[in-house]
Order: C-alpha cells, then sequence, then structure tokens
C-alpha cells in the first residue's frame, strides 16, 4: 500500500492491489484512517467505502471500531500537503491513502469563533484561525457560522491592539477566508474595517515591522482593489509616500506585495487620478526608490517581482498610447511651432544661422533673410512641405513621434545637430539623404510595437527592463539611441529612399536582439546596437537560417527512418 510514511502500522484487512485487473468490487475505494486522537494506540484502520455510501461513513465505521460515540465530531483529512478536509468532490483520490481522521469543520470552526469571543483566548483563536482558513471546506463553515463577522470585529474595534503577531494572525485569516469560501466577498472590506488596515499601512514602524503582517495586509488591500469595491475609500486614504517607503523593506515578499498594490490602484483608478499617480510614479524619488532598494539590491530578484517591475513598465509606457493614438491637428499652432522648432535648432547656428553645402540664409549685408521654412522642412524630410504637421497625421504614432523629436532637439541637441546634417547632407545626391522627419514617425512605431505600448500586461509572458526607471522619459531617450542607430545603419548599407522599408527591416531587428540581452542602463543598449553592424545581423542572419535548414534536414531523415 502506498501512501505517507507517518509512523503509524496499519492492520489491512486484504491487501490493496494496484495496477490489476478490477474484479467486479472494483469501484469499492480502500484507503487506510489512523488519527490524533488514538494515542495509546497507533495502529490504523482498513476503510473501505461503497460508491454508494455517502463519505461520513468512512467516520461512522471508524468510530464504531475504536468505540467513538459521536461520528458527526469527526471528519477525513489528507495526510500530504495541502492536509485538506476530504470532500466528496476530493473522495476519488482516497484510494491507495494514508488519512487522518479529525474534528469535522464545523467542530474545529466553533472552537474558534468560541475564542474569538473571549478576550482572553483571541490571540490563541486567530492563530488557530490563520493555520487554517487555507482550507475551503474549513473557510467556508467558518463563514456560515458567522465567523467572518466576528473576525471583521475584532479588526474594527482594536480589540487586539498594535500587537504585530495577532495583527499578522489576523490579516493573513481575512485574506485566506475571502479567497478560499464561495460565500465571502472583498465587499465585506470597506468602511471601518478597511481604514484600519489603511492605518496599519500608512503607519511604517521602519525595518522592524512584522514582515507577514504587512505582507497580508497589502494583499488584503490589492484584492479588495482589483474587486473594485471600495476603490474610491482607498485612493483617498493610502499615502503613496508611504508606500514608497515600504519599497525599502528587506523582506522581497514585502516589496512584491507593495508592486502589486501600486499596480492595482494605476490600473483601476479613474482617468484624472491615475495620471496624477502616473506623475508620481515617474517622480526621481520614487525611481531612486526602486532603483536603490529593488532593483539594484544585491542577490537575485525573484520571477514574481521581475513580472511585477514588469507590469508597472507596462501600465506607465501605456500612458504613451493616447499620444500614438492621436493625430497632429493641422490647425494646432502648438505643434506647428514645435515643428519649427525642430527646424530653427536643425538649421540655426550660434551665429545665427546655418550653412550647407555651402550656401548660408544671410544676405549680401550680412544679416539673415525670413526663414525659409519650405526648404527646412523638406530638408528635416518631411513629406509636406506646406504643412509638415499633416506628416503626424497617420496614427499610430501620431503626435507621440513629434515628441520624440522634440525630445531629441532639446535634450540631446548636439546629438540632434549631427543626424540633421548627416541626413540632409551627404554630398552623394538626393537620392542617398535619410528623410529623418519620416524616418522618425516610423522610428516611432517601430518602439511602439517592441515595447507593445497598449497593449494590458501579460499574466506570464513580458520583460522587464531595469534601465526603465533610470530616466524619467525612458521611451523618448530610447528613441534618441535608436535615432542614432538608424542613421548609422542607412550608411552601412549604402541605402536610397527606395530601400527605405529595408532599412527598418534591419533596424528593427537591431532593437529587438539589443532588447533580448536585458540591458541594465541605456549605455548597455547603446553598447550592444553599436555591435550589431548590418553586418553583423547579415552573419546572424545566415547563421540561424543554416541551423534552421539544418534541423528541418535531420527531421526528415528521422521520420524516414522511422518509416522504414
Amino acid at each position: 500500500m502506498t501512501g505517507r510514511n507517518i509512523g503509524i502500522e496499519l492492520r489491512l484487512a486484504d491487501p490493496i492491489t494496484i495496477g490489476h485487473p478490477r474484479d467486479v468490487n472494483s469501484e469499492i475505494i480502500k484507503f487506510g484512517v489512523s488519527s490524533p486522537f488514538r494515542e495509546g494506540d497507533k495502529a490504523g484502520e482498513l476503510i473501505e467505502l461503497h460508491p454508494s455510501e455517502p463519505l461520513s461513513q468512512a467516520c461512522v465505521t471508524a468510530c464504531q471500531r475504536w468505540g467513538y460515540t459521536d461520528p458527526s465530531l469527526f471528519a477525513l483529512k489528507f495526510s500530504e500537503p495541502p492536509g485538506h478536509y476530504v470532500t466528496d468532490a476530493t473522495r476519488r483520490n482516497l484510494s491507495g491513502k494514508l488519512v487522518m481522521m479529525i474534528h469535522s469543520a464545523a467542530k474545529v470552526s466553533q472552537d474558534i469563533i468560541t475564542k474569538l469571543h473571549d478576550s482572553s483566548s483571541i490571540i490563541a483563536g486567530l492563530k488557530e484561525l490563520s493555520a487554517k482558513a487555507s482550507d475551503p471546506t474549513l473557510a467556508e463553515v467558518f463563514v456560515s457560522q458567522d465567523g467572518l463577522n466576528a473576525l471583521l470585529e475584532i479588526i474594527e474595534k482594536d480589540k487586539i491592539g498594535e500587537k504585530e503577531i495577532a495583527l499578522q494572525y489576523a490579516f493573513q485569516s481575512l485574506l485566506d477566508i475571502i479567497f478560499n469560501s464561495v460565500h465571502a466577498t472583498w465587499d465585506k472590506i470597506q468602511g471601518p474595517v478597511l481604514s484600519k488596515i489603511l492605518n496599519y499601512i500608512n503607519s511604517p514602524r521602519g525595518n522592524s515591522q512584522e514582515r507577514h503582517a504587512l505582507k497580508s495586509a497589502l494583499q488584503v488591500l490589492e484584492n479588495t482593489v482589483m474587486s473594485g469595491v471600495a476603490n474610491d475609500q482607498i485612493e483617498k486614504e493610502v499615502t503613496l509616500p508611504t508606500l514608497i517607503h515600504h519599497m525599502s523593506h528587506p523582506d522581497r515578499d514585502v516589496q512584491q506585495n507593495v508592486l502589486s498594490f501600486i499596480n492595482a490602484l494605476l490600473s483601476k483608478a479613474e482617468s484624472t487620478r491615475r495620471k496624477h499617480l502616473a506623475a508620481t510614479l515617474n517622480s526621481k524619488s520614487y525611481r531612486a526608490s526602486v532603483l536603490n532598494h529593488v532593483i539594484n539590491r544585491a542577490g537575485e530578484r525573484p520571477a514574481e517581482t521581475n513580472h511585477q517591475l514588469y507590469v508597472l513598465q507596462t501600465l506607465l509606457l501605456n500612458f504613451l498610447d493616447e499620444r500614438k493614438l492621436t493625430p497632429v491637428d493641422p490647425q494646432d499652432q502648438q505643434a506647428l511651432n514645435r515643428i519649427k522648432d525642430l527646424c530653427r535648432i536643425a538649421f540655426d547656428s550660434d551665429s545665427g544661422f546655418f550653412t550647407y553645402n555651402g550656401n548660408s540664409d544671410a544676405n549680401s549685408s550680412g544679416k539673415k533673410d525670413k526663414p525659409n521654412y519650405s526648404r527646412d522642412y523638406r530638408k528635416l524630410g518631411f513629406k509636406n512641405e506646406v504643412n509638415p504637421a499633416l506628416d503626424f497625421a497617420q496614427t499610430p504614432p501620431g503626435i507621440l513621434a513629434l515628441d520624440c523629436m522634440y525630445h531629441l532637439a532639446h535634450t540631446h541637441t548636439e546629438a540632434y545637430n549631427k543626424l540633421v546634417i548627416e541626413c540632409a547632407y551627404r554630398g552623394a545626391g538626393d537620392d542617398f539623404l535619410l528623410p529623418f522627419a519620416r524616418a522618425s514617425i516610423s522610428l516611432t512605431n517601430v518602439l511602439c510595437d517592441i515595447l507593445r505600448v497598449g497593449e494590458p500586461p501579460g499574466d506570464q509572458e513580458g520583460k522587464f527592463y531595469p534601465f526603465f526607471f533610470q530616466h524619467e522619459k525612458p521611451f523618448e531617450e530610447l528613441f534618441c539611441i535608436c535615432a542614432q542607430l538608424l542613421t548609422k545603419t542607412w550608411k552601412e548599407m549604402r541605402a536610397t529612399v527606395e530601400d527605405f522599408d529595408k532599412v527598418f527591416d534591419v533596424v528593427r531587428e537591431q532593437i529587438r536582439r539589443a532588447l533580448d540581452i536585458i540591458p541594465q542602463n541605456f549605455s548597455a543598449i547603446q553598447e550592444k546596437l553599436l555591435s550589431l553592424t548590418f553586418t553583423e545581423i547579415t552573419r546572424l542572419r545566415a547563421q540561424e537560417r543554416s541551423s534552421r535548414e539544418e534541423g528541418e534536414l535531420q527531421a526528415g531523415i528521422s521520420k524516414l527512418q522511422f518509416n522504414t
């Protein structure tokens, strides 16, 4: 007979055969039963349960053999983890097992509730409840006996005060009961009870704060937010700076639960509140906290922490989706001014004008002529020389492309000027010039596709990039690096305007391969992109194609050998 060896000798009336042809009694379940209440006799009993018999008949049979008078006080419990009560749904798993006969869920639950109503035994009752509430059978019975309301009253009326260990038991019990009982819902967590939990979160006690209580409280709040109840109360009472403070807690699980709670707030908040949260989360102090205490912390980060960082990264990136899907209005004066500013920065030198191809914009008196915007728009690579705002009418990427170009021009002015010069004048004819504006629009679109801007975070898939928290505008900063890659690849391919799509196929692959290594910072991205030259991409493609063809050939040979 198979089963857990727990030091009990099992008396078998008949051997239990497994894997042999079934006889007429094959549907009868045979299993062993022991009990922790039989201290003087460690022997177990073989029980046979017919399909037509209720599960309780097993306890009746055992009680008759052991001389117990009230079988209703007992129930069967699996010995193997998680050690839950046996139910009608799991009775088929009894065959060949050694299980325990213990007090029924109804009796255990009632005993716990009795302790919760006695001030001298509340903590003992909470401790027992926290150890057993993960069992769905007990959780369901506990709720049916009004135990959940008793637990909520203990939290609401401060019957356990500020005792960390008691709070740990209370919060964990609350979490497990609502998770495991179909009749308990998160709408129970609101009003004064919710305020008590929020107050615990908002009153940090430093690194000495009981990590188990903190973890459970954060999980309760996260699930309350995700269920959509009491979100207004939580948003009003929770303080984001305090959550950021908890990010410095030494326990990795606490950090993970802080991130999960923040992600819940960010995903469920209404639009205005969401934007306010995002602005705070993008602040230098918050990013520094995540970098210093979570990302750059010594040791390997747990997979779930990486996943929560990925979710946060995705939620923040998705704030760009509105810009991505917003076309520039041709009459938008602010957008037109920004486009003119791009030309001014590109084609005005410190002396007041920019000279290319040996010709300046100065007249014979040395004064600068009125700007020739149509010519500048053409040199900058816009399709529409009359109103370049129309170039940003297509969505995606819409106005986001203009945002990226503007960021490059104002944040990396020297690099921007160099790129424009290389694109606007190369001395080899217009066919070899890279239309910078058109390329910038396409590059923005490529980055949106690779980073999946606008898509909800996946449950499992997704990559977290540590560099994301190193800059207030990581997407725009990545654009700046990739814009330099683009001009470099264009030159390496000796491309003409007709090769525009081919160049972008290569650039897309260069960016994807660079991000696949999960670069830790922007310098690492830049270094990797520099190594992924057009020649290197060509070599990698050939190598991968050869490996794929060899694999297909081997598969074909194996198939032929199998058939013969």
